[in-house]
């Protein structure tokens, strides 16, 4: 499999070699799985197609969210805490 890859170009930095599915002429698809850090490629026949999909996109950090959860928190506490006072 690391042969077929390299021979094509190799792969992207946002490939996902760890999904590589393998078409075969006669329509059956092979899928690269593993076990235990163990590894096992399914074999390239002539004709095939080897796919190497995307890796998911990684949520990033975002700030408002973040800023509107905190404030939001903060709101709340000293809320609650004019309240306590109130009652004393």
């Amino acid at each position: 499999m690391a042969d077929a890859l390299e021979q094509a170009g190799g792969t992207t930095d946002r490939a996902d070699p760890r999904r590589v599915t393998v078409s075969y002429p006669n329509g059956e698809r092979a899928q690269r799985g593993g076990f235990m850090g163990i590894r096992r490629d399914p074999a390239i026949r002539p004709g095939s197609t080897i796919f190497v999909p995307e890796k998911p996109e990684q949520p990033g950090f975002n700030l408002d969210q973040f800023l509107s959860r905190t404030l939001t928190i903060v709101r709340t506490a000293v809320t609650l805490l004019v309240a306590v006072n109130q009652l004393k």
